[in-house]
């Protein structure tokens, strides 16, 4: 009895010690021989997808009219040429889409701060909250911010864009449609999500994926829920304690209710949280011109948006930090 015992934890700590160096030695070959090279044209540059489920794509360095680090205008290295460097953080808005470089709001506010600040701009058309968040884990805070002004539009809880339109359009054609759609989705059950996570589970995925196809993009077009944004904005908190930058959220102006009951919610969340919030778009109800702010769509700016977006943030959120 007690060699058969010992015979059945023997072959158990061997198929476990087999796991692990199976897990160990695939994740070498991940994503690189899972991951086709999947690159779309957008805007001002060119968009990779991306191995991180929560990213799902990045801009490409370099490419189109990006810097070298993925994003318009200057390069900024990741040493501060400054005492105070302030980070913008959002999507299409903030990245300036229908505004030239010096012109965008964030342009704009760089001029005000002269040389008290430096001002950098990370915003990527077509991300979410859940993929700002992701983003700045993955570049933002490596240049070491001072201050995070977040600037928040009514469709960032969506996981939408026309980004991950045009994705759907090339992942469409490959053979292996189906597991990109599985990597990328959301599942209900936690311990799905986990399991999926393995090496092994990935490339049995990617296997399978060869004899069905699945649309890409409904895996990625959803609402964030309240108790993920909660969850999320909690993880925010940590990130900024452990690395001692201030957040303030900025609801820029929209020219649109769609989402409004989503986003009154959010800005409960971001408040109950101990998040300064700075609400333009409430501030900016009454305003005569208030149709001219946008360039004709519900959210993105024209020059004289641009103008009147910069001077309030700078004039209620910059200004008195930038005089201490």
């Amino acid at each position: 009895m007690r060699d058969l015992t010992r015979n059945i934890l023997l072959s158990a700590a061997g198929i476990l010690a087999a796991i692990l160096l199976a897990e160990l030695i695939l994740a070498f070959f991940i994503p690189k021989h899972l991951f086709h090279t999947v690159e779309i044209a957008s805007n001002h540059g060119f968009y990779r997808l991306s191995e991180n489920p929560k990213l799902i794509y990045v801009p490409i360095p370099g490419s189109g009219f990006f810097n070298s680090y993925g994003h318009r205008g200057k390069d900024h290295s990741f040493e501060k040429a400054s005492e105070k460097r302030i980070v913008f953080i959002g999507d299409s808005v903030a990245e300036g889409l229908g505004s030239q470089v010096g012109a965008r709001f964030t342009d704009i506010i760089e001029n005000l701060a002269g040389q008290k600040a430096e001002i950098i701009n990370l915003g990527v058309c077509g991300y979410s909250f859940l993929q700002e968040l992701e983003y700045l884990k993955y570049i933002g805070v490596r240049f070491s911010p001072d201050l995070i002004i977040w600037s928040l539009t009514f469709n960032d809880l969506l996981l939408h864009s026309a980004e991950m339109c045009r994705f759907q359009d090339k992942i469409s054609a490959i053979d292996n449609n189906s597991f990109y759609h599985d990597y990328f989705f959301k599942y209900k059950s936690a311990f799905r999500n986990t399991v999926r996570k393995s090496n092994i589970w990935k490339y049995f995925r990617y296997a399978l994926a060869k004899h069905s196809r699945i649309d890409f993009y409904a895996s990625s077009n959803y609402m964030l829920k309240p108790e993920e944004t909660e969850k999320l904005l909690k993880e925010l908190k940590a990130i900024a304690a452990k690395r001692s930058f201030e957040i303030l959220f900025v609801y820029l102006p929209v020219n649109t209710e769609e989402y409004a009951a989503q986003n009154e919610t959010f800005k409960k969340q971001i408040a109950k949280e101990g998040f300064q919030l700075y609400d333009i778009d409430a501030s900016l109800k009454r305003y005569p011109g208030r149709k001219t702010l946008f360039i004709g769509d519900p959210c993105h700016l024209s020059a004289s948006g641009n103008t009147v977006v910069a001077n309030l943030i700078y004039e209620n959120l910059i200004e008195n930090r930038l005089a201490k």
